[in-house]
């Protein structure tokens, strides 16, 4: 113990932080996960659509309402003018401010037409305000906590509310009758109460409420980026709204479960991109992109075997999170566990775009899977049911997945003299074969016997590879800390 406690003490700070900052994520996406056969079992399947229905709306809204400032300008403008942070900060609260206030004077005098596509409630319109100027906050103060590495009040304020909201939501839906708008109100008074002093606190540390330069710049970097968050969120959310309006409030609580059962994984996909991505810049710079697919096809290999893993044993973990009510989700974590290797993909070729500034190029591929994923779920919904909406997330991400593949080829052409770090038939080869056992594993749900030999042939495969995994993982991150060093 005590060696562990002198090596994290010889840690730089912004090691500590980077590494405070992935166990909070870690914690409180756990926390989430913990709590969520808990809320299943005290709503109906009604009760969970209509809150997942809400908590859909209000992350479009966020977007629409506060343009996510704290995930586009607030990180580059803080670093811009490193000696008028404070002053930065303090008037991005203040514009967030201002443009929820002007949308809810829009709620007010257009209240029908809101009420009408979102069918929520007056009440719920003005409550999802409050979230919405909540999360904005919250998430702009949280970016400056981590451009400063102040990790300890980030994790702590995380940690806390995290605990508290599912505790005080647990207590409110036992005692509530319409138990969804009860879970949603509670959930906003807690950020409330959790944030509005942060909101404050950055006010009396900036003094500046107004700053026509700084304005306009979050404008200028935030409104073209609208169509790219729009693209991710619609992307996440539009299958449940969809489900709501083509089937019922019943099938998208069933598809929600499913959905967040499967996003799981994205947790672990997140931590290892953010582990990735820096050393794939720094192969980039030092033109050294021929290390890049050895580590790249291992991780996405790595992936692929933790995907089918959860797939394998969707059943139990059904079982665990919800009563039988929620049985038919089952079938739905398959195909939305499976889109989740393809997002891995994708972000591993949008990481070679990125570095070399080809962020339209990221812009296009996700608004063109966004419109896709509406146009397939409004036709094959109907058609099929809402388990159709599962199958078409996935189509729509290995589309995604293409249209980045080839985007980064035209980036290779440009900038790499043609030489392209990933290859097309190895990523196929490695797709098709995640595709088969994936498909494999969804038809065995009927013969346990059957899924069980599969699971163990998975088992075997991962301990014949556990030397070549390892070999390549302290390659990389023996390379990634001699690099940062090299860096700094």
């Amino acid at each position: 113990m005590n060696k562990l406690a002198n090596k994290y003490s010889s840690l730089s700070i912004e090691l500590k932080a980077a590494f405070w900052f992935l166990i909070c994520s870690l914690i409180q996406k756990g926390i989430a996960v913990v709590f969520t056969p808990v809320f299943t079992r005290l709503m109906t399947t009604e009760q969970f659509g209509e809150f997942n229905v809400y908590t859909s709306w209000k992350d479009i809204f966020v977007i629409l309402i506060t343009l996510k400032i704290g995930a586009g300008a607030m990180g580059p403008g803080l670093v811009k003018n490193d000696r008028d942070k404070d002053a930065f900060s303090s008037s991005m609260h203040v514009l967030t401010t201002v443009l929820v206030l002007v949308w809810a004077c829009l709620f007010f005098v257009f209240n029908g037409f809101f009420q009408n596509i979102t069918k929520l409630s007056q009440i719920l319109l003005y409550i999802m305000l409050i979230h919405v100027w909540t999360q904005g906050i919250w998430e702009m103060w949280a970016k400056e906590q981590r451009i400063k590495f102040h990790y300890r009040l980030l994790v702590f304020i995380t940690l806390i509310v995290a605990i508290i909201r599912p505790i005080i939501g647990i207590i409110v839906v036992i005692h509530a009758e319409d138990k969804a708008t009860a879970r949603i109100i509670e959930m906003a008074t807690v950020d409330l109460i959790a944030y509005f002093g942060l909101f404050v606190y950055t006010l009396f540390q900036g003094k500046k409420f107004f700053s026509k330069q700084y304005w306009k710049y979050s404008l200028k970097i935030n409104i073209p980026l609208i169509p790219h968050f729009l693209s991710q969120t619609i992307l996440n959310n539009s299958d449940r709204i969809m489900i709501e309006r083509i089937v019922d409030t019943s099938s998208s609580g069933i598809y929600s479960l499913a959905y967040q059962i499967s996003i799981i994984t994205v947790f672990l996909n997140n931590a290892l991109l953010q582990a990735m991505s820096p050393w794939t810049f720094l192969k980039l710079k030092k033109r050294e992109e021929s290390a890049i697919p050895r580590i790249g096809y291992t991780a996405l290999l790595m992936v692929g075997a933790i995907n089918l893993l959860f797939i394998a044993f969707a059943p139990e973990l059904i079982a665990i999170f919800a009563p039988s009510k929620y049985g038919e989700a089952l079938w739905i974590v398959p195909p939305i566990t499976m889109s989740v290797f393809f997002q891995f993909s994708y972000l591993l070729f949008a990481d070679i775009e990125l570095y070399f500034e080809k962020t339209k190029l990221i812009a296009l591929a996700t608004v063109i899977g966004a419109v896709l994923n509406v146009a397939l779920n409004y036709v094959f919904i109907g058609l099929f049911g809402y388990y159709a909406a599962g199958y078409t997330t996935l189509v729509c991400y290995m589309i995604i997945a293409i249209i980045h593949y080839f985007a980064m080829k035209v980036v290779c052409n440009s900038h790499l003299d043609g030489k392209c770090v990933y290859k097309f038939k190895t990523w196929i080869f490695i797709s098709l074969a995640f595709l088969a056992f994936g498909f494999l594993l969804l038809f065995s749900y009927s013969n346990i016997f059957i899924r069980y030999s599969i699971i163990i042939a998975l088992i075997i495969v991962l301990i014949t590879q556990k030397n070549r995994i390892l070999t390549l993982l302290r390659s990389f991150l023996k390379e990634r800390k001699s690099g940062g060093t090299e860096t700094t």
